[in-house]
């Protein structure tokens, strides 16, 4: 007889399981009756009714009226409580640490951003926690109310075990286990996630990604980085590092990435990336209204920069950004044939050319995708709200909680 990995279920845990269905279903569809709820989440009306009165009795869920009249009497809306809770979500990037405070609707109620400067003496880990401090403090929000923290930040890293492992060009937070450290020092639930992952399930539950339950997300800033949503759900892989489109290769004999290997597509498609291509150009020859801006050595030259004389019609600026599109067009491709997904979502950052990007890409997709994937495909522009990070954090920080039913009742 085949071994088998499976392994039997208490009732105990069935009962969290089901608490679990229903709270996340509740959230997604709220305000919902519980006629629905149950369709929804294929419980009997015992259990869902049973489920339903604990979530009463415990201050997180509350009935708010009636909803429209279908058959028999109208029925009762269900919703949470707006203000039952509060969860923190941070982003920490290369250059910026942001934090925000969040109620159970994903309603942001503080923001606290702060650049990232590695001054003389200055211990990174410390003043990432004092930070979160003064982000408690400073929203007035009580801080027993508080029922987690999510962190984003640069791929890889260990979800299970809340490390960031060795992300290109960013030494100072290498193989740190900072959902530890942080749990130590808020005795609060932490989860720590690669920041494209948590913006991919933010744009799943707020953004474009809404009417998708199988899609990609790709956001291009300091790196390329992605996120995957299969089946309704966040795909993480076997080791918690899965959808690191960035660092697929498109070109084998390319330039060699920070990562090791060569070709990357971020060194062709991320904000640097184009940055760079324009720099080049320039010094070659090539004529902008960059140089107008920056004077003729393109000093401080940003991507948003870029963007923005694009924008406003400038050809080097133009084939930069399609140049970079046309790869990540390419580097998709593998992705659309691979998982056979609904769409694309392009985020943070170069999402803000609009058609200058999105429209390569399609192109690149239509003329090298299968073709019973390329005539349905969508590829869109993200509908987040800057700062993306912190809201994706947040959106980690509750699926997990919704997963722990147990968390809510601290």
């Amino acid at each position: 007889m085949s071994q088998t990995n499976r392994k039997g279920t208490n009732l105990q845990s069935v009962k969290w399981q089901n608490r679990a269905v229903v709270l996340e279903t509740l959230w997604r569809y709220q305000p919902i009756s519980r006629k629905d709820l149950a369709e929804r989440t294929h419980l009997t009306a015992a259990t869902l009714t049973n489920i339903v009165t604990e979530l009463l009795a415990a201050g997180v869920v509350e009935e708010i009226g009636q909803g429209e009249q279908r058959l028999g009497r109208r029925p009762t809306m269900l919703s949470f409580i707006k203000d039952c809770r509060y969860l923190i979500g941070v982003n920490l990037s290369r250059t910026e640490l942001c934090i925000g405070l969040f109620n159970m609707a994903l309603e942001r109620q503080y923001l606290l951003s702060h650049p990232i400067t590695l001054e003389a003496g200055e211990k990174p880990v410390e003043k990432f926690v004092d930070l979160i401090f003064q982000a408690i403090t400073n929203s007035q929000v009580d801080a027993h109310l508080i029922a987690g923290i999510g962190i984003s930040a640069p791929g890889p890293l260990s979800l299970k075990d809340g490390v960031i492992y060795s992300p290109p060009n960013f030494a100072e937070w290498s193989n740190l286990p900072l959902a530890k450290i942080v749990t130590q020092a808020f005795n609060l639930p932490v989860w720590l996630d690669n920041d494209a992952n948590a913006n991919a399930l933010a744009e799943h539950w707020l953004g474009a990604g809404r009417p998708y339950n199988n899609f990609v997300y790709v956001e291009s800033h300091s790196g390329l980085g992605s996120g995957i949503i299969l089946n309704g759900h966040l795909f993480n892989g076997s080791a918690g590092i899965a959808a690191e489109l960035g660092h697929t290769s498109i070109d084998r004999h390319g330039p060699r990435c920070a990562c090791g290997n060569y070709g990357c597509v971020e060194l062709y498609s991320s904000g640097p990336a184009v940055v760079r291509s324009v720099r080049e150009a320039h010094a070659d020859g090539a004529d902008t209204i960059l140089a107008d801006w920056l004077g003729s050595d393109l000093d401080g030259l940003t991507f948003i920069q870029v963007i923005q004389a694009a924008q406003q019609g400038d050809s080097l600026a133009r084939q930069a950004l399609y140049n970079a599109a046309c790869a990540l067009g390419l580097a998709l491709v593998n992705v659309i044939n691979l998982l056979d997904p609904e769409a694309v979502i392009i985020g943070h950052q170069l999402h803000m050319a609009g058609d200058l990007c999105l429209q390569p890409i399609r192109e690149i997709i239509a003329q090298q995708a299968f073709p019973q994937t390329a005539a349905r495909f969508n590829v869109l522009a993200s509908e987040l709200a800057p700062p993306v990070g912190i809201t994706g954090a947040a959106c980690r920080a509750l699926s997990c909680l919704l997963q722990e039913p147990t968390l809510l009742e601290r």
